[in-house]
């Protein structure tokens, strides 16, 4: 999933995650919702980032992990405390694996446009998009 919203620089060969495209992975999931507002995300990235969201313009994969992680703490703080792999399990199986779902159907049908309101106009090659990996022992898609 990561791949399929990515930029890439041909300069400094550095992938990243731009904010925008952060906003359309929460977006394309559905995990926006009344309690969880872009408004709620700009504070998360404050607080994770130690940083005015404004600031912060792109996202490393391992940023972009940990405020996976963050969102799934906000959504359910209560579960989290007790069982965090679960609320994050949840999330994933819930918004991010319907996502990936999308995302290879669009791929195996080679449908360009499915694909594009799925992610930026600049992306890695959909070949790239059949590497990503589900390990079905750890239930990672990342």
């Amino acid at each position: 999933m990561f791949l399929n919203y990515c930029d890439f620089s041909i300069d400094t060969g550095y992938i990243y995650l731009s904010q925008g495209n952060f906003l359309k992975i929460l977006r394309d999931s559905g995990l926006f919702d009344s309690k969880f507002t872009k408004n709620q995300l700009s504070l998360i990235i404050s607080k994770e980032f130690t940083a005015p969201s404004n600031q912060i313009k792109n996202l490393t994969f391992d940023q972009f992990l940990n405020l996976t992680l963050r969102i799934s703490e906000f959504k359910d703080p209560v579960k989290y405390k007790v069982n965090p792999k679960s609320v994050l399990l949840g999330l994933l199986n819930n918004h991010m694996m319907p996502l990936i779902t999308c995302i290879e159907q669009a791929a195996e049908q080679n449908d360009e446009l499915a694909l594009s309101n799925l992610r930026s106009l600049y992306t890695v090659s959909d070949a790239s998009l059949k590497t990503i990996v589900f390990d079905l022992e750890v239930r990672s898609i990342f």
